[in-house]
């Protein structure tokens, strides 16, 4: 009965640690814990909290940016990151096509659903008429090309009131969004 209930500990124990492993990650941080895990996880990435404004700041992909951390029920279930500079709408059809380009030559992402912008795109009036320029790709397992859609990555243009562009680009870890 003994080696019984081990077993069952085991297994329990190690099932809990694969499937945070199997969690999407941000910069190398499982998008998961609570909050105040996933800030102090990414300060040691370099990023500053700001507590008057429940952000952080930080660098990613070459660039200042805001980001946001989302839970339900008390766990971590996305990442949110806004640049702070804004571009024009050619800067940011170039900005896009790169981060198509960048996770789709990843080995650790395959596209879901989405496609790159044409240089003739108007995407003011794209966006006016309520098109959303949108790009999702599954982030693989760990060592697995096992595709798992609640590991999401994805990335959308977003316009300010002065007609400035940003990129804004989200992890989500499906596994907590259900809760």
């Amino acid at each position: 009965m003994k080696k019984l209930l081990l077993l069952v500990v085991f297994v329990v124990s190690y099932s809990f640690a694969v499937a945070q492993n199997n969690v999407t990650k941000f910069m190398g941080v499982s998008v998961d814990g609570t909050k105040a895990e996933m800030v102090k996880l990414l300060k040691t990435k370099g990023f500053n909290f700001l507590p008057d404004r429940d952000v952080l700041m930080g660098k990613y992909n070459g660039e200042d940016i805001i980001l946001t951390i989302q839970t339900k029920n008390d766990k971590v279930w996305r990442v949110f990151t806004c640049p702070i500079a804004s571009t024009d709408e050619s800067g940011i059809k170039v900005k896009f096509n790169k981060l198509y380009e960048q996770f789709s030559n990843d080995k650790k992402y395959v596209l879901h659903k989405g496609d790159k912008i044409s240089s003739s795109e108007d995407i003011s009036n794209g966006l006016d008429s309520k098109k959303k320029y949108e790009v999702y790709f599954i982030q693989k397992t760990d060592g697995s090309d096992k595709l798992d859609e609640k590991k999401l990555v994805w990335f959308m243009i977003s316009r300010d009131r002065s007609n400035k562009y940003r990129m804004i680009t989200v992890y989500d870890n499906g596994y907590n969004a259900d809760k």
